[in-house]
């Protein structure tokens, strides 16, 4: 009886390992595309991307001043 348990931990723990493979390929494979996508919409309107970064740099450093 104890090596049956000790069998179906076992596939059990296998079958765990092959899903967090797949959802890593899957995670992996979504920030890929939303990097592409934050590259491919930065090279079309850079104007929006520094003005939104020097907002976000203003506000940060608005918040975080020593005072």
């Amino acid at each position: 009886m104890a090596s049956g348990n000790a069998l179906d931990m076992r596939e059990a723990q296998e079958d765990m390992g092959t899903e967090c493979e797949e959802q890593a390929e899957d995670f992996s494979a979504l920030v890929a595309e939303v990097s592409e996508s934050v590259q491919r919409y930065c090279s079309s309107r850079p104007g929006v991307v520094a003005g939104v970064l020097f907002g976000l740099g203003f506000f940060c450093g608005w918040k975080l001043r020593p005072w």
